[in-house]
């Protein structure tokens, strides 16, 4: 699933960078089918 969350984004970018320093990294919003804040653990499965 992609994210636009930049406490997402910058740990990813961080490791990646510290590998591939002229790697970027860029989030993609895509739809997740379930509440931005999921709900119990059907709604967390299906989100993931």
């Amino acid at each position: 699933m992609g994210s636009l969350n930049p406490a997402k984004l910058r740990p990813v970018a961080e490791v990646f960078g510290a590998w591939w320093p002229d790697t970027a990294v860029e989030g993609v919003a895509v739809p997740g089918g379930v509440p931005e804040q999921p709900l119990g653990e059907a709604q967390t499965r299906e989100g993931a």
